[in-house]
């Protein structure tokens, strides 16, 4: 293969790996904004293929408002669970999952795009800063490369092996995707750690991928 054939491969790849890399770490007092809590009880695995519907509230105005701007692809992510950080006020998704949205008034249609989901990059960072060491925690939790259907409660099992590898010390609440509870600020500060909520998250559209 050409040199700048291979180059551009190459290119094309790190182009691609970046998009997937988008670290989530909003403020907790960007609820309403730059995320809003997930509405319902059951986690968004427990939707059938039609979608679902969301009506936004008054006080989540501005996270309406961004998202109709938005693209319907790359815009959205879907979080769970959640990790509450007291120091920085930040709430950070442990894994993500892209979603599509079409949005009118104060009504959100969703439909899930990826059913394997991605570490956030955000929580990834603090269980290793080496990218070698980032690629054997994925490649432990098995999640390169996967061409299968995902399994039945697949995120229990990969929570399952991160309390095996010492990686949720932290945890405040049971992890039980049909029994969500609620972000809140008076629980964040009280109890920081990862927490058994979802959120929606808005975030930045691949640029790389959609071109």
């Amino acid at each position: 293969m050409p040199d700048r054939t291979t180059n551009l491969l190459r290119y094309f790849i790190e182009c691609v790996r970046q998009d997937e890399d988008q670290s989530v770490d909003p403020s907790l007092d960007d609820v309403g904004k730059k995320f809003i809590p997930w509405p319902f009880s059951s986690d968004l695995s427990f939707m059938d293929d039609s979608g679902l519907s969301i009506k936004l509230k008054q006080d989540q105005s501005n996270f309406a408002n961004e998202l109709s701007k938005s693209p319907s692809y790359g815009s959205l992510l879907y979080g769970y669970p959640t990790y509450i950080d007291v120091n920085s006020a930040r709430v950070i998704p442990l894994f993500t999952w892209l979603v599509d949205y079409e949005i009118s008034g104060w009504e959100m249609w969703l439909r899930i795009i990826t059913e394997w989901p991605q570490m956030n990059l955000s929580y990834l960072n603090r269980l290793a800063r080496a990218a070698e060491e980032q690629m054997q925690i994925l490649r432990a939790l098995d999640l390169l490369d996967n061409v299968e259907d995902p399994p039945d409660n697949l995120i229990v099992e990969i929570l399952n092996r991160m309390e095996m590898m010492g990686f949720l010390q932290s945890l405040r609440e049971q992890i039980n995707p049909q029994a969500l509870s609620s972000i809140s600020r008076k629980k964040g500060f009280d109890r920081p750690g990862i927490h058994n909520c979802a959120a929606l998250f808005l975030t930045n559209p691949p640029t790389y991928t959609r071109g």
